[in-house]
């Protein structure tokens, strides 16, 4: 039977090699794009059709300007998130080592990061780096 730390380590690993998950991130910044261009469509008509035209530039920049709207919304949901999933797994017994190998960063980051969420001292800490 394997620790805690095996099994973030076993989980990690398969998330990081997992090929069609780098396939969904670009299919999901895609459809983020596809989003936007559809709702500037919605609202300014279909795209120009000529390439450099003042009226095309404009209706990308407002492609481009919503997809980062988007995209930066979508990042602080996610950052929340973090936080919380963090939070939570501090509640439940997770250390600082833990949640800093789960993350990809130091221990010493991870209380940084999310400080006074495990319940644990700095002392009662186990030493040691994250990868």
């Amino acid at each position: 039977m394997g620790t805690e730390e095996d099994s973030v380590e076993s989980a990690r690993a398969a998330w990081q090699s997992m090929s069609d998950f780098e396939k969904l991130s670009f299919q999901f910044a895609a459809a983020i794009q596809a989003a936007a261009k559809a709702a500037v469509e919605e609202e300014y008509g279909p795209t120009p059709r000529r390439e450099g035209s003042v009226f095309r530039q404009s209706y990308d920049k407002a492609v481009e300007l919503l997809t980062l709207f988007m995209t930066t919304t979508i990042t602080e949901n996610l950052t929340h998130f973090t936080r919380l999933t963090a939070g939570e797994a501090g509640r439940l017994g997770a250390t600082y080592s833990e949640l800093a190998h789960a993350a990809g960063i130091t221990p010493q980051a991870a209380r940084k990061r999310w400080p006074n969420i495990t319940g644990r001292s700095q002392s009662q800490e186990p030493s040691g780096t994250a990868p």
